[in-house]
């Protein structure tokens, strides 16, 4: 949480306004990976994953700001045209992605797709980072489990 100008604590938010043109991008990057097979959706919240490899902060305790703390949990969104564009935020170092897929293939099949989608809409990415929040389990009706 940081304090806003009108003293009320608002969460802190790791996203990108329409920097440049950015915003497009994350709007071709939405539409690719959501027409995956296995992406079930893309997911805003990715919380608690520290700073992540390289300093990227995907959660508490780093963002490009430096701000949150242990416990806090950031936001992956990109702002534009008054709308938001969640699980996506296209840098100038990396795009990162965070979804919701099927459960079944591998981990490293759903990011290779994920990462793929991401390559028809912006080939010239300079690195992917996908972040598989969740697993979506389909739970046959026959096994009585609600």
């Amino acid at each position: 949480m940081v304090a806003a100008a009108d003293g009320h604590a608002r969460p802190d938010v790791d996203v990108v306004v329409d920097a440049e043109g950015d915003g497009e991008m994350a709007v071709a990057v939405a539409r690719q990976v959501t027409a995956c097979p296995d992406v079930v959706r893309l997911v805003g919240h990715p919380a608690r994953y520290g700073t992540g490899w390289d300093g990227h902060g995907y959660g508490h305790g780093g963002g490009p700001r430096g701000a949150g703390g242990a416990g806090g949990a950031g936001e992956l969104a990109t702002y534009v045209g008054g709308r938001r564009i969640e699980g996506v935020r296209v840098g100038p170092d990396a795009v990162v992605v965070a979804v919701a897929c099927r459960f079944g293939p591998t981990m490293a099949e759903l990011a290779a797709q994920v990462r793929a989608a991401v390559l028809i809409a912006m080939p010239t990415a300079p690195r992917i980072d996908v972040i598989i929040d969740d697993l979506e389990v389909d739970i046959p009706a026959w096994a009585g489990v609600t």
